[in-house]
């Protein structure tokens, strides 16, 4: 089984190389690579280059929160792979994801699965928030301008404000705006209808953490380079990378696609934009899921858990497990 994992990173880089080395060592005929952020490159890159079977993804991306970026990085990097590798399974990770049963037990799964790919999306109208979703895939958005003295101004009035605009996409106005988290400028947005929805491709919207097997790899590509109009609608978009890649292959008529992501992830919350930061209190939780990587850690918060998690999975206890169900608390949406 060869596997092509694809870390997609901007930070804590010794973690990151953990990781690589964890999926090296646990399958002997698998590569890894690595996209940094253009903005955040790795500060000891040569690790790893010296880990055997990793490499670097050449010219990365600068990456922002629910841009276009992050497809863009996704899309540059899996083309890059497909040029250097001849993988059977294309598995899409964080540097903050680990894997929590043996990699060894996740190739017996694919070898045996009937699925071509695991790709976690709802149908917009299935959707918790239909209007969400339709806020975000039928809007054209453009970024405004920052307001510098925002800080001055009072917690209450920023949030009411935020309310008042934030029920624009109930409404589905000709107009909208997006509140973005992390302190990034908001979104305009102006409705379209030149949308690319119709009966061969619906809206779809779920987890950007993709499980793929070649022919679905292919069939991603193929459809992009045939139809550039839909990755054009998709950049003007609001995080496209729960849409895009959803869109297409949910909506494929010859590709048996699972709706499970065969991840670990826990969200406080409906509301919550964020998922937990796993620690030590989660891990019978996790432990019991029967996903076969879990996220979000952060070793500076727990490095307990990846320390039993490492001995967990190298230990080879673990037993086979049957096809796994999709431990993702909710499809993440955009917050209020």
């Amino acid at each position: 089984m060869r596997i092509a994992y694809l870390i997609i990173a901007h930070d804590l880089p010794e973690q990151v190389v953990r990781l690589a080395a964890i999926l090296t060592e646990g399958s002997p005929s698998s590569r890894v690579f690595v996209h940094y952020d253009a903005k955040a490159a790795p500060s000891e890159p040569d690790r790893l280059r010296a880990l055997e079977r990793v490499a670097l993804v050449p010219d990365p991306v600068a990456v922002e929160w629910g841009d276009f970026s992050q497809v863009e990085a996704t899309l540059r990097s899996l083309a890059f792979i497909r040029r250097t590798m001849d993988f059977d399974w294309f598995i899409l990770i964080s540097g903050r994801d680990f894997p929590i049963k043996p990699i060894a037990e996740l190739e017996r799964f694919l070898e045996a699965t009937e699925y071509e790919g695991f790709v976690e999306g709802a149908i917009m109208e299935e959707c918790q928030r239909p209007s969400h979703v339709y806020a975000r895939y039928y809007y054209r958005y453009w970024t405004l301008p920052r307001f510098p003295y925002a800080y001055r101004l009072p917690a209450w009035l920023l949030r009411g404000w935020r309310q008042r605009l934030a029920g624009l996409s109930e409404k589905k106005l000709w107009i909208n705006y997006m509140w973005m988290p992390r302190g990034l400028p908001g979104r305009i947005g102006i409705h379209t209808y030149r949308h690319p929805y119709r009966k061969k491709l619906r809206c779809y919207m779920g987890s950007q953490w993709l499980n793929l097997s070649r022919r679905a790899v292919d069939y991603l590509l193929t459809f992009l380079e045939r139809n550039p109009d839909v990755l054009e609608h998709y950049r003007h978009s609001i995080i496209p990378d729960e849409g895009l890649v959803q869109s297409i292959l949910c909506s494929a008529e010859n590709l048996r696609i699972s709706p499970r992501n065969l991840r670990f992830i826990l969200f406080e919350d409906d509301d919550a934009p964020h998922p937990v930061t796993l620690t030590c209190e989660h891990w019978e939780q996790i432990i019991a899921s029967d996903g076969y990587f879990a996220r979000k850690f952060d070793g500076r918060v727990d490095g307990a858990i990846l320390d039993r998690l490492e001995r967990h999975i190298t230990s080879g206890r673990q037993a086979g497990s049957s096809e796994p169900a999709i431990h993702t608390a909710r499809v993440q949406k955009p917050p209020d």
